[in-house]
């Protein structure tokens, strides 16, 4: 019996010394950030924090331009990535943390500023004038030279209207954009002259555009809208074209219904607008469309959107049906010497309770604010990407689709 028991002791004293010297190691994973060579401004201090799935930090380190960030962490499916960002200007201390939810930490990011521009050039040439003689009820609503040029001053009278422009070198055509009490707008396509700069028209030289797209929504105030036409050059898309169309009522008593028009001879096209919900002056809502043939544009209400609580510790909401995305922003605002605001970005309805690493809220009294953040803004969006694609496009690509229709719904608290 005595060897019995003189041959376990010896087997599990094998087994334990085996278990102390080859412990378990939990699995692995390389992550990186990349971070480009202007992407930190000079008096910014910037640090990327890595939180678990609960909110806890995993890890972070400081942000430096033209560097690659390398993080070892335990083997997860997701992770949440915090960007922080503090300066101090004109004697005030602002802080800027931005959240992304869900980012699969299975290779790499690059952080770095947007880099799609729309616009053709902007090398101007010559200021030149423009009037436009009217019989009385035409109100001019701007005049392009493209790249979204507009005028710098304009008259509207009894009988003309006029502006003030200044030319673009990269283009021939310029256009007159006019609209009527109807709502109707009209345009006309002209070449400046060299060494001519005031120009007159009279209002019959203008025909309505080729394309149109009718606006008659009566639970929305109008605030802004933008009318582009496209051009590729240099294997980019460009605007050969671009104007404000000033929403009915913008010149006194109009019509609500109006007109987005397009010229014809373009393959693709661009819209975007801005209007309030005049039931509800908190909830705004804005579109961005880019099409080749002309949509049909989502200006459907949704319901006031759904907050489960307002507070960033214990968060959720309820987002409108086929809204895919979100975003929140959270502000606290100490007189004149601090600024902070938390902007969170994610598809899914619920949060963790996010921590800042120790050292930094040591290190930065901005952070020791966070319990006083007020919820400010909440954002629901559809349209152009998932949220994988919009967390691909906004770390890596930031190029938009050739086609889309991006539907965002704000509501301010």
């Amino acid at each position: 019996m005595r060897k019995i028991l003189s041959v376990l002791f010896v087997t599990l004293t094998l087994l334990s010394c085996t278990s102390e010297e080859n412990p378990v190691i939990p699995p692995t994973e390389e992550f990186s950030i990349y971070v480009e060579k202007e992407y930190k401004a000079d008096n910014q201090t910037k640090y990327a924090v890595l939180h678990n799935g609960d909110g806890s930090v995993l890890d972070f380190k400081e942000v430096i331009n033209d560097d690659t960030l390398k993080f070892t962490l335990p083997e997860s499916t997701v992770y949440h990535l915090t960007i922080y960002s503090s300066d101090v200007y004109n004697g005030a201390k602002h802080s800027i943390l931005s959240t992304y939810l869900n980012i699969t930490a299975n290779g790499s990011i690059t952080l770095g500023l947007p880099t799609e521009s729309t616009l053709i050039s902007g090398e101007k040439s010559n200021n030149f004038e423009v009037k436009v003689n009217h019989s009385g009820n035409i109100k001019i609503i701007g005049i392009s030279n493209a790249i979204g040029n507009k005028s710098t001053s304009s008259t509207v009278s009894s009988n003309y209207a006029s502006a003030e422009m200044t030319s673009d070198k990269d283009l021939d055509e310029h256009l007159i954009s006019l609209m009527d009490m109807n709502g109707r707008s009209y345009y006309k396509l002209f070449f400046i002259e060299e060494g001519k700069i005031n120009y007159t028209f009279d209002f019959e030289e203008f025909k309505t555009y080729e394309h149109e797209i009718q606006i008659e929504n009566q639970e929305l105030n109008f605030s802004s809208l933008q009318v582009h036409e496209m051009v590729i050059r240099n294997n980019a898309l460009k605007r050969a074209f671009s104007r404000m169309v000033f929403p009915a009522g913008f010149f006194g008593d109009q019509p609500e219904n109006y007109t987005l028009g397009f010229m014809d001879g373009f393959s693709i096209y661009e819209t975007s607008i801005s209007a309030r919900v005049r039931s509800n002056s908190n909830l705004s809502l804005f579109i961005r469309a880019r099409f080749s043939a002309l949509p049909t544009l989502d200006l459907a209400t949704p319901q006031t959107l759904q907050i489960k609580s307002e507070n960033l510790s214990n968060f959720g909401l309820i987002l409108p049906a086929s809204f895919e995305r979100w975003s929140a922003r959270w502000r606290y605002q100490e007189n004149n010497t601090i600024s902070m605001a938390w902007s969170i970005y994610g598809n899914t309805t619920e949060i963790p309770e996010f921590k800042m690493p120790a050292e930094l809220v040591e290190q930065n009294d901005h952070l020791q604010k966070i319990s006083d953040l007020k919820l400010e803004t909440v954002t629901a969006i559809k349209g152009k990407y998932t949220y994988e694609e919009w967390l691909l496009n906004e770390f890596v690509e930031r190029n938009d689709p050739l086609e889309f229709q991006e539907v965002t719904w704000t509501e301010l608290y």
